[in-house]
């Protein structure tokens, strides 16, 4: 809700006016509709993209507090990533071969979740990266599948950290929410996280969403 009101500047009152209302209503339904299906879907993918670049939209007074309740935890705290890639991998050093990732079972995103995949851009040099989302029509159980994307891009990351550059934001564009593409540019140092949200017009059940992303980077 602090993202919400504080950085998408969701008037507050939309998020404290649901304990007004006497009938039971599912708290995510209600703020579909109250800040509107399109906006929401945004909010989110940006969301899950800030909370990627190390929750960019904290203080740093706040992210020493959660580091500082990692480490007092007994529990170990995983975020684990969907896919892992270095342009290592490519067969030929200038290639347009397209890399395709489905999501393991355990990964497939449900209702209201999201994939993070990670590229580095570690070998060769500026290249520019194309990709293609194609998601399932419909859920494990039945359910119309809705799907977002944004890519970010950690400019020179393989320096020190004085020399780093600024992070970069590029959304997908959608089609019908289940096709998407997106490219960029990236030099070499550059690392690539791909942000994969599904949000769907459908907020109970435990139904899963597949998907998958098709990319290819091309030397410049």
């Amino acid at each position: 809700m602090f993202f919400l009101c504080e950085v998408c500047n969701v008037p507050k009152n939309i998020i404290t006016d649901i304990f007004k209302i006497k009938d039971k209503v599912n708290p995510a339904e209600y703020l579909f509709r109250m800040i509107g299906s399109h906006n929401l879907r945004e909010f989110f993918t940006y969301w899950a993209a800030c909370n990627t670049d190390d929750f960019s939209y904290l203080s740093n007074a706040q992210k020493k507090f959660i580091d500082m309740q990692r480490w007092n935890s007994k529990k170990s705290v995983l975020n684990q990533l969907a896919f892992s890639w270095s342009s290592r991998n490519l067969k030929r050093r200038n290639s347009n071969e397209n890399i395709i990732f489905h999501p393991t079972e355990e990964l497939v995103p449900r209702g209201w979740s999201y994939n993070v995949l990670e590229l580095k851009n570690d070998y060769g040099g500026k290249g520019k990266y194309e990709f293609k989302l194609e998601g399932d029509a419909f859920g494990s159980e039945g359910a119309p599948s809705y799907f977002s994307g944004r890519v970010l891009i950690k400019k020179n990351w393989s320096a020190h950290r004085e020399r780093r550059g600024v992070t970069e934001h590029i959304p997908f564009i959608m089609s019908g929410g289940i096709e998407g593409r997106a490219s960029i540019i990236a030099d070499r140092g550059d690392l690539i996280y791909v942000i994969i949200t599904s949000v769907p017009e459908y907020f109970t059940s435990n139904q899963t969403y597949n998907y998958r992303l098709t990319f290819s980077k091309k030397e410049i």
